[in-house]
């Protein structure tokens, strides 16, 4: 049935590829960023594909829990780097 619906012109029949590119989109945005150096990356494409990453968001005014949250990241960033 989907190929034949397929073949009518009202939808392609969807691949694993065509799939994961559409959750992929709609999850993460391939927007234009600025990176630590200035530089302009984009978010999936420069980013995200093919690489292991953590988004940390940590407040610069911040006493308690800051510090240990950012000395945890540290240690698993080193630890992946090996």
């Amino acid at each position: 049935m989907s190929n034949l619906i397929g073949t009518t012109g009202r939808w392609a029949p969807s691949t694993p590829e065509t799939v994961n590119a559409k959750i992929r989109e709609a999850r993460m945005p391939n927007e234009t960023l600025v990176d630590h150096t200035g530089r302009p990356v984009r978010f999936y494409d420069d980013v995200m594909k093919g690489n292991c990453v953590v988004i940390s968001v940590v407040y610069t005014v911040c006493s308690e829990s800051c510090t240990p949250a950012m000395r945890n990241l540290l240690k698993a960033r080193r630890l992946l780097s090996r």
